[in-house]
């Protein structure tokens, strides 16, 4: 049905997806890369922030949130934090021309 919607084959779809994937990917790599250049990481001060708003929006208890969060997710969540603050500084350091 999209394809017919969009008046795309199977191939070019793939084709436009794989084209998104691969700068996806690419800004993935360039932000780890600044991101470990900088040496950017999350504090504990601004995980538990960031639990406590998580914690606000899922109307839970913070413990409670702490228990049903996985060492995985909470490593995620910590990334996720440390790559924020580095397209932060990138934004704020850059330079218009």
């Amino acid at each position: 049905m999209y394809l017919k919607y969009t008046n795309m084959t199977m191939e070019q779809l793939r084709a436009q997806f794989e084209k998104q994937a691969i700068d996806q990917l690419n800004s993935s790599l360039v932000l780890e890369a600044v991101m470990n250049k900088e040496g950017i990481e999350t504090g504990p001060e601004e995980l538990e922030l960031e639990l406590v708003d998580m914690a606000k929006k899922y109307n839970m208890e913070l413990d409670k949130l702490k228990e049903l969060i996985s060492d995985a997710e909470m490593e995620n969540i910590k990334r996720n934090l440390a790559v924020q603050k580095t397209v932060t500084m990138i934004v704020n350091n850059a330079v218009v021309k």
